[in-house]
């Protein structure tokens, strides 16, 4: 087995007897590579693959942390993200980063196509158990929600749709891959700068009207995807 695959395995089964629990902070990578017996740079390798797996986090000037078990998103529910994570057993929060209407020559271009030209923008970090693990970018249809800046952006999106504008999402199409965090992203979630993200993004409509547009950066040893859809 190659000397970062041993190291990794051996924190992965300390992780496993519960001598490292969620939320625990791992020592420095010297007291780890001093007591694994591995160089810093085998260390780092370790720890990157653990990380992959899932099994620990890395925050920016703060160290290496044993992770929770993983989000599960399921895309195919429109369950709101705080009852989700409540329903995982997980503490959740949005915070608000800015809002505002949204230059014209920042509006997505799917919602240029559909001559909405103006629209508001939310800027947000999503936290689990304290901590950041997704920054996402809305935005919303003007004419849809004309007073969006008097309400309460910090929670569920859908339900203020459905609750304050009368406006049930019925169509969403979604894709998924992988992408680099800009300087910006990566210090709202302290992490890295250019660390690999899922982004999922997203087009949400109401009665063939495109009224959202949401792009959502996670960070991939936090979340698991799931999709059930029956086939024909």
């Amino acid at each position: 087995m190659a000397g970062y695959q041993d190291a990794a395995a051996r924190i992965a089964a300390r992780i496993a007897s519960g001598m490292l629990m969620p939320g625990m902070q791992l020592g420095s990578e010297r007291q780890l590579s001093e007591e694994l017996a591995v160089s810093r740079l085998t260390l780092r390798a370790a720890l990157t693959k653990l990380e992959a797996d899932g099994l620990i986090y890395g925050m920016s000037r703060r160290g290496w942390f044993v992770s929770p078990p993983r989000f599960v998103y399921e895309l195919d529910r429109r369950a709101n993200y705080m009852l989700m994570a409540a329903a995982q057993g997980r503490a959740a929060r949005i915070e608000l980063l800015d809002a505002g209407r949204a230059p014209e020559k920042h509006v997505p271009a799917c919602m240029r196509e559909q001559a909405t030209t103006r629209a508001f923008h939310l800027r947000r970090v999503r936290q689990l158990d304290g901590r950041p693990v997704m920054f996402e970018t809305i935005h919303l249809s003007a004419a849809a929600v004309p007073d969006l800046l008097a309400h309460n952006l910090s929670d569920s999106i859908t339900a203020l749709l459905a609750d304050e504008y009368r406006i049930e999402i019925d169509r969403e199409e979604t894709s998924v891959r992988s992408s680099l965090l800009d300087p910006e992203q990566s210090v709202a979630l302290a992490v890295a700068p250019a660390t690999h993200s899922v982004l999922i993004e997203r087009k949400r409509f109401a009665c063939g009207q495109l009224v959202e547009f949401d792009s959502e950066h996670w960070l991939p040893g936090a979340i698991e995807i799931r999709l059930n859809a029956k086939l024909r």
